[in-house]
């Protein structure tokens, strides 16, 4: 095989497991194996990941990057072509500039508004823009998917669960609330409130509202995750619960007592081998309760087939690699796994654009029987 030929030829060779921890460049992890791979300069590098995009596009260039991928020469073309990515001014001082730049332009060619200009003078203008205004580049819907698709795929190997051994059927259920009138009405209260404490400030609601709506549904959400977890209880399973806030963490221990135990990123390495070690010997520990970043990667708790998420993430990959603590090599039963949500909220909506990400991902990494 090409590593036993590099190891046979004393080549310098470098494997990154758990890759998808690099997709994100301000990382601690991607810049310090960045330094060692640009400084070592070694004759091979393999990363070895479940989830080679964790979200978008623009994450996959974060690994594509660190083994020299050609469709990663040019980062700007990459971000326009394949990420949909657009340049908007740095701050409001450099839109400000822009706009003044505009308007002048505009006027020095006779012109009533820029949609009079031809072609070669937005051409022009464009230019002067982009040499006089700080901008930055923001990436929007991905594009140009099956092209992109093509010129990786030469890059990696993908192999499926089903493709190295034989796992159980993994079912993944959607438990839809709604709220009551009560929560609903405190929930539309949120926004307001917060505004009029910071009416001074410069507000973006579409980022604001996740995080205030996620704590408060986290909150809102832990009886239904009780009532579904003593279900299962009852019929004699043990359950793995994923949370993402410690405040629902703590309220589920607080009601579990000894039936449970802890995993977060407050939990000392002792602490939490002591967690998986109760959880998976005890008969008596019934439920495992893991904030999703801490207790989502690097351990094994197929003693149970029942995953419950009280609260989820974003980033598809995050939720899938949840999940396989449980759905992995040495299961031998059924999984179940449920997501949780209320109708009509930012946890929908949240969702929704979960299933959009996992069908973009799809669309770009190949199966090794379609290369």
């Amino acid at each position: 095989s090409p590593l036993l030929q590099f190891v046979s030829n004393k080549k310098s060779l470098i494997i990154v497991d758990e890759a998808h921890e690099l997709s994100n460049t301000t990382s601690q992890q991607y810049k310090i194996v960045n330094g060692l791979i640009r400084r070592g300069k070694p004759d091979s590098v393999y990363l070895a990941t479940g989830t080679p995009i964790t979200n978008d596009p623009q994450n996959f260039y974060n690994l594509l990057s660190l083994i020299d991928c050609e469709v990663t020469d040019d980062w700007q073309y990459y971000m326009e072509h394949y990420c949909g990515a657009i340049k908007i001014p740095k701050n409001k001082e450099e839109k400000e500039k822009r706009d003044r730049i505009s308007r002048n332009f505009v006027i020095s060619k006779h012109k009533n508004n820029w949609y009079e200009l031809t072609d070669e003078e937005k051409k022009e203008l464009n230019e002067i823009i982009s040499k006089s205004v700080k901008m930055i580049t923001i990436p929007k819907e991905p594009t140009n998917l099956d092209e992109l698709k093509e010129r990786t795929a030469h890059v990696y190997l993908r192999r499926e669960k089903e493709d190295v051994g034989d796992l159980p059927q993994k079912h993944i259920i959607e438990k839809t609330y709604e709220l009551t009138d009560e929560q609903r009405e405190e929930y539309n209260r949120l926004w307001d409130e917060y505004v009029t404490e910071n009416e001074n400030k410069e507000l973006n609601k579409s980022l604001l509202e996740v995080g205030l709506y996620r704590r408060y549904l986290s909150n809102q959400m832990v009886p239904n995750t009780i009532n579904l977890v003593d279900k299962c209880i009852k019929k004699g399973e043990k359950v793995v619960v994923f949370c993402c806030f410690d405040e629902e963490l703590y309220t589920l221990r607080d009601y579990y007592k000894e039936k449970c135990v802890i995993y977060n990123g407050k939990c000392s390495l002792k602490e939490k081998d002591a967690a998986i070690k109760k959880f998976t010997e005890d008969d008596s520990c019934m439920v495992f309760l893991g904030n999703l970043q801490a207790a989502g990667v690097g351990i094994t708790l197929t003693v149970s087939r029942v995953v419950i998420f009280s609260n989820f993430s974003f980033v598809p990959s995050d939720c899938r690699q949840g999940e396989d603590r449980v759905h992995r090599f040495g299961q031998k039963r059924e999984v179940f796994v449920f997501y949780q949500f209320f109708k009509d909220t930012q946890y929908e909506k949240m969702w929704n654009i979960v299933l959009k990400k996992e069908l973009i991902i799809n669309q770009v990494i190949k199966k090794e029987n379609e290369k």
